[in-house]
């Protein structure tokens, strides 16, 4: 009798007790009738707009803010139409988070992206924005409550991807390199003006003035360097967007400084998942412009053949594990002849000086 006694009532509680599925959120609750969940009216009775503390998440690349559902629910704002600075810039997703559903409107960290304001120093990039969220408009026409906004902001360590994302148009250019099989794996070159690689050239520049200094830097997604460097095999630069023409000069040979003529410093190659060289600017001669290609890849670190001045002759042994390199194209970058005339003002980041010129008149001869 006890037992059937027990049965009944575990039954009756069960069947006071609805089951939601999906399992509700904390703020909540499961309706009896529908076995659905509906926001719990009494955890938020008493919140103002003083509760409102919208949660900024600051990923790789982007800023996401999350404002509570049933919070700016019951204080009849609309986070599902929040905007950006630029109030074109919409989009709300809602999504879990910390127990509770929310409402995420993600920005970009890149300078002017939906009103983005930048402020940067030598070591680190801020991007800040402000989050507009309007008032519930209900179907009966009437607007219960007011728009509210919140600014925000992210700060990031400079580095050499972080601030390609502080100019509009830098010079470089993003190729998905083979990590075998189906796999590639983003990775951009780049040209700046720094040696610490945190300040991009800008497509188009023309302030900078000849013989000074051109930092590359090659930094790939590829995130284990215990099973793959990044190597660069051979770069070279032409007046002419045209990696098969046949004026030339190469810069890098096998993975390390193809000219004494050149002043050119390989900093690092083949050693980790980042390439830094640099050189120092001169022009071809008769021409405004010059192009930069460089063919790289992802090279196993395991076959011991990623770094220093390697021989197509002497990775022949290694070459079945190596993987297939891609060509980076960078250009034209323009630079200021401070003593010329007007006419040579326009000429080109291309990184020959005058003791190339001899060398190239000899070549073409």
């Amino acid at each position: 009798m006890k037992l059937l006694f027990g049965l009944l009532l575990a039954a009756l509680l069960g069947a006071a007790e609805p089951a939601c599925t999906p399992v509700c959120a904390i703020d909540e609750i499961c309706q009896d009738a529908t076995s659905t969940c509906q926001c719990n009216s009494t955890q938020y009775q008493n919140s103002t707009y003083n509760d409102i503390d919208p949660i900024v998440n600051c990923l790789s690349g982007k800023m996401v803010v999350s404002v509570g559902k049933c919070l700016t629910k019951k204080l009849h704002i609309d986070p599902q139409n929040t905007s950006l600075a630029d109030t074109n810039c919409t989009g709300a997703n809602i999504t879990l988070l910390n127990g509770i559903f929310v409402y995420d409107i993600t920005a970009t960290a890149r300078t002017a992206y939906c009103g983005n304001v930048m402020t940067i120093n030598t070591t680190h990039v801020t991007y800040s924005n402000m989050l507009h969220i309007p008032p519930l408009k209900y179907a009966a026409g009437f607007i219960a409550g007011k728009q509210v906004e919140f600014p925000f902001s992210c700060t990031y360590l400079l580095n050499m991807k972080t601030s390609l994302d502080t100019v509009l148009k830098p010079v470089a250019n993003t190729i998905g390199l083979s990590t075998g099989g189906n796999g590639v794996a983003s990775t951009t070159m780049a040209a700046y003006s720094n040696p610490s690689y945190t300040t991009p050239i800008p497509q188009g520049q023309e302030d900078t003035s000849i013989g000074s200094t051109i930092y590359f830097g090659m930094t790939t997604e590829f995130e284990d360097a215990d099973v793959f460097v990044l190597r660069v095999d051979t770069c070279y630069a032409t007046p002419v967007p045209d990696p098969n023409s046949n004026i030339r000069v190469s810069i890098i040979k096998d993975g390390c400084p193809a000219n004494g003529d050149v002043q050119i410093q390989v900093v690092s190659n083949g050693e980790s998942l980042q390439v830094r060289f640099s050189i120092e600017v001169f022009i071809f001669q008769s021409t405004s412009s010059a192009y930069i290609y460089c063919s790289a890849r992802l090279c196993l670190r395991a076959t011991r053949q990623c770094s220093g001045c390697i021989p197509s002759s002497r990775s022949g042994s290694v070459k079945a594990d190596t993987l297939s390199p891609s060509t980076f194209a960078l250009g034209p970058l323009y630079f200021q002849d401070a003593i010329g005339s007007s006419s040579q003002t326009a000429v080109s980041w291309a990184l020959l000086g005058s003791s190339l010129l001899a060398l190239l008149s000899l070549r073409l001869m």
